[in-house]
């Protein structure tokens, strides 16, 4: 397998996060999860596991495999263990990892997304207003996309590009017409498509939190000129 130097998700002008506050906690990553493999062009295959600190108390994770120019034994494989969520592509190998946060009410079919399975999850009842997304490794250049859904048909979703090490966050603003107060749906795709080979990604935690304090909060503003969020889907229903 192909290791890259340590890099992380997140955006070229994602800033650390500075101040001290209380969570939310959307996945500390501390429940296993046996791991899934593909050894050649596949998939989507998806399994599902219970557990404390998850979001809704569900977890489901999956894998496709889009590209296969490596040897007959290279491996794409997505997993939970020791706290640490971890994708990983041997090299010619082109695949794409999926979490969603859902709720668990999708047991018999964990790959099909119920984007009102939360049942209005408020993520802003503690003043939060960004995830945080602490990433231990990931390889440069590889696409990304969150998507969050409400319990009044809001859905949207946002491309990303990763960048960096280190610990990063993504506004609740970049969501826009999502009301963060009925959150039925959090899902993640990590390189769409399979757009990068050979990549390595590991993930701790992914919590919210509080607005920073007024110095940061004016830091953030200017790091967002180039956050590169790129709109894919905004509905709404009455």
């Amino acid at each position: 397998m192909l290791k890259k130097t340590l890099l992380a998700a997140g955006t070229a002008a994602a800033l650390s996060f500075a101040g001290a506050a209380q969570a939310d906690i959307i996945d500390l990553f501390t429940t296993d999860q046996n791991a899934l493999i593909l050894t050649d062009v596949g998939g989507p295959i998806f399994s599902q596991v219970s557990g404390a600190n998850i979001l809704g108390g569900f977890r489901d994770i999956g894998l496709q495999v889009f590209s296969d120019t490596g040897s007959p034994a290279a491996r794409a494989i997505v997993e939970v263990s020791g706290g640490v969520f971890t994708f990983s592509n041997d090299n010619g190998i082109g695949g794409q990892a999926t979490i969603q946060w859902d709720g668990g009410t999708d047991a018999l079919d964990p790959g099909v997304l119920n984007t009102t399975g939360l049942g209005g999850v408020d993520l802003l009842a503690a003043s939060a207003d960004r995830f945080i997304l602490d990433v231990l490794t990931a390889d440069l250049g590889f696409p990304f996309q969150l998507r969050a859904t409400d319990m009044l048909g809001g859905d949207f979703t946002i491309s990303l590009t990763s960048a960096g090490p280190g610990t990063f966050e993504i506004p609740f603003a970049a969501f826009v017409g999502v009301d963060f107060s009925q959150i039925g749906s959090l899902s993640a795709v990590i390189n769409t498509a399979g757009d990068t080979l050979a990549l390595d990604l590991s993930v701790a935690s992914i919590v919210t939190n509080q607005v920073p304090e007024p110095a940061v909060l004016s830091l953030l503003g200017l790091g967002l000129l180039g956050f590169g969020i790129t709109s894919l889907r905004k509905t709404k229903t009455a």
